[in-house]
């Protein structure tokens, strides 16, 4: 039987579109799964939790396959459309586009403030191991000169326990930072504004479900009462050993069968570890709506280190009572807040209710602790009333 270069092409298009049509169902399945994976509680939906931490590859996966529907197969390149529209939501959660941001000039005789919230590893040096004659974390908070510093694993704020902490900064620090609290177990707060404390984390065990590090603040800007949540929610208690073995496993090519077991077993404590730490920050959520239900005021801002990424499970129930995620209704673009051993997220946030307003927020590639700081400017919008 003659095979004619007709029925060649034929065949080539029947099986390029069948490739296609599958890929399409994959990415855009993928995908959706991703969007909305932080809608439900990751103790029930355990597997969840790894769609929502990939769902930027995802979206990019889905993206390649739309752009090859586009050329071969039209009829796909409908469903990748419907599902980009349908994940459009999350997508903007992840990056942003928010080039001109608010009108500013609206908002020139409200009040304003800025908030910088960092996780500071005990203002350590987690890229350089030598030691300087004073604080370059210390020095940098300093320098940015923002109105409120909302900060997790802050050690108590003496010379004689932050290494290379010299008395200059901290005398620079008091007359910068009147109000100045270390709160709970490592969290601390420093305030241009009079702040008292309202709730403090006050268990000595990590492990306790009632009580994840969640601190309460009265702050009184040009007098209006915001309240500050600062939070540190459940890490992944993952070790150096651990990271370590994370980082190798993103390069690492194994060739015999003993190291792929070896290598299979690590990843399935690794993954064993991200769904344990899920279902703890759920729980501790929980703990967070009762508290934010309890001390929480019209203008409400929850910022800290969340431990997870845009569009989770914390972030979805604070959606729920009205809060706003403040890089994604000011940043621009990806922005990442944690970028050690090859683990690049964004699991710092800010959110944020009542007559706040967003105006700019800005991550900063510092290379100091093993997070970034994340650092949002806020008018309080008085004209509503």
């Amino acid at each position: 039987m003659k095979i004619t270069r007709q029925k060649i092409a034929r065949i080539w298009n029947s099986t390029a579109r069948t490739v296609l049509w599958t890929l399409t169902v994959i990415s855009c399945a993928g995908m959706l799964v991703g969007a909305y994976a932080g809608s439900f509680n990751p103790s029930s939906f355990k597997g969840l939790v790894f769609m929502l931490m990939s769902f930027p590859l995802w979206v990019l996966f889905a993206l390649a396959v739309a752009l090859l529907n586009a050329v071969w197969c039209r009829k796909a390149l409908v469903a990748s459309v419907a599902a980009l529209i349908l994940s459009a939501g999350a997508i903007w959660d992840n990056c942003p586009l928010n080039i001109f941001g608010p009108d500013k000039s609206r908002y020139a005789e409200c009040p304003q403030f800025s908030l910088l919230t960092y996780n500071v590893y005990n203002y350590r040096n987690f890229w350089r191991k030598d030691t300087i004659a004073y604080s370059e974390t210390m020095s940098y908070i300093l320098h940015q000169n923002a109105d409120i510093v909302n900060l997790q694993e802050s050690s108590k704020l003496q010379p004689w326990l932050i290494s290379g902490l010299n008395r200059a900064q901290c005398d620079s620090l008091k007359e910068l930072y009147p109000y100045r609290f270390r709160s709970g177990t490592a969290q601390a707060v420093l305030s241009k504004y009079p702040t008292t404390v309202l709730y403090e984390y006050v268990d000595e065990y990590r492990m306790d479900d009632l009580n994840p590090f969640i601190n309460v603040y009265d702050i009184k800007i040009d007098g209006v009462q915001v309240t500050l949540v600062d939070v540190h929610l459940q890490s992944y208690q993952l070790t150096k050993g651990d990271k370590a073995l994370y980082g190798g496993l993103t390069k690492l090519r194994p060739t015999s069968d003993s190291l792929r077991t070896k290598l299979s077993e690590a990843k399935t404590a690794l993954l064993s570890k991200v769904i344990v730490a899920s279902e703890r920050r759920a729980m501790e959520a929980d703990t967070l709506v009762k508290i934010i239900d309890k001390y929480g005021t019209k203008n409400t801002i929850v910022a800290g280190d969340f431990n997870d990424v845009p569009g989770c499970y914390t972030l979805r129930k604070l959606e729920k009572l009205g809060f706003k995620n403040a890089y994604s209704e000011a940043g621009v673009g990806p922005a990442v807040t944690y970028g050690a051993n090859r683990l690049y997220f964004r699991i710092d946030h800010v959110m944020y209710r009542g007559d706040l307003v967003a105006l700019s927020a800005k991550g900063d590639k510092v290379k100091l602790s093993d997070h970034y700081p994340l650092r949002v400017t806020f008018a309080i919008d008085t004209l509503k009333h």
